[in-house]
């Protein structure tokens, strides 16, 4: 059995990538977490910009990893050529358990609501997000920033 207290820190991640075709591997775009804990935030806007080093999260063996839909974030950190993170914890099943047949958003931005948690852009914005990613859309420095 697992405990809160068994964690340095809890880092909530979400990713983006674009692939040209179902089943294609990921194209990186978007890598962002925060460390509930440590405070520590990363972005990193990776596309075509060569290696990154693994984020603190990756590199540590007692961080709870928290991601929504979390084989997406694991693709991503393969396609990286990134280690995973030893404990994951996947939002999105537990959503899922808690509100079958709830008449609401069932993505990440809908868990967030009916959890009462901040998340900083609207359904709208993050489908758009979504949307553009997909295609490898480009993202100015502006919109990186946001």
């Amino acid at each position: 059995m697992f405990h809160k207290d068994m964690f340095s820190d809890i880092v909530v991640c979400d990713t983006e990538f674009s692939t040209q075709f179902v089943g294609d591997p990921q194209q990186p775009l978007c890598v962002c977490a925060y460390g509930i804990r440590s405070g520590r935030k990363i972005r990193y806007w990776v596309q075509g910009k060569g290696r990154f080093a693994p984020p603190f999260f990756l590199t540590q063996p007692d961080i709870l990893f928290v991601a929504f839909r979390a084989e997406a974030e694991l693709s991503t950190f393969i396609a990286l050529d990134w280690p995973l993170p030893r404990f994951v914890l996947d939002m999105y099943y537990l959503h899922r358990r808690m509100t079958n047949g709830y008449p609401g958003e069932q993505g990440l931005t809908g868990c967030a609501k009916y959890h009462n948690l901040p998340i900083p852009y609207t359904v709208e914005k993050k489908h758009t997000i979504q949307q553009r990613a997909s295609i490898g859309g480009y993202f100015s420095i502006d919109e990186q920033n946001e």
